[in-house]
């Protein structure tokens, strides 16, 4: 089943979400999934759409969507979305990224003004994900260290530089011949 819509993106929105009606109950299954709107307002979820795809210029993004009945939007796509297309970057038209060197636009549907603009770029979705992004460099950095520091204590073994002295002897031989 495929579904032609227009979304929200919302770097506020914890999960994605769909308004009820426009899949088909029997590709989803119940849920007990609770969610509230920005003004705290409880929402009326009763379905997961598990394996929801997100089609643009070729690519598909595999999502999960909640169905809720009593929101304003057909389709919102929130941080979810947003971290499978980082790094992203927004202007007035649209919000695009690079999926193996070919850009992907998401155009809005006006004109977005400057100050919409600046409140998504320094939206909380960029330094969650700019944050992820830190760490997770910091963690491979420090993974490449421990692995060296291994190296370089095994290296200090008695019978491994037994064995080097060794080798060093036999290639050291073989070239004065």
């Amino acid at each position: 089943m495929s579904v032609n819509a227009i979304a929200l993106i919302d770097s506020g929105a914890d999960l994605n979400c769909i308004k009820g009606g426009i899949i088909l109950s029997k590709y989803c299954e119940r849920t007990n999934e609770h969610l509230a709107s920005a003004n705290g307002e409880p929402l009326s979820i009763s379905y997961k759409l598990n394996k929801g795809y997100i089609q643009n210029d070729g690519y598909c993004f595999k999502n999960t969507f909640l169905t809720v009945d009593n929101i304003t939007n057909d389709i919102i796509l929130g941080t979810q979305f947003l971290t499978q297309i980082y790094p992203f970057y927004v202007n007035e038209i649209d919000v695009y990224t690079k999926t193996m060197g070919k850009p992907i636009s998401f155009n809005f549907r006006s004109t977005a003004r400057k100050k919409e603009v600046v409140s998504l770029q320094s939206s909380s979705i960029f330094k969650r994900i700019n944050t992820l992004q830190i760490k997770q460099n910091l963690i491979c950095n420090l993974q490449e260290e421990v692995s060296y520091l291994r190296i370089e204590e095994h290296l200090q073994n008695p019978t491994l530089q037994k064995n080097i002295s060794y080798l060093e002897h036999i290639i050291k031989e073989k070239n004065m011949c």
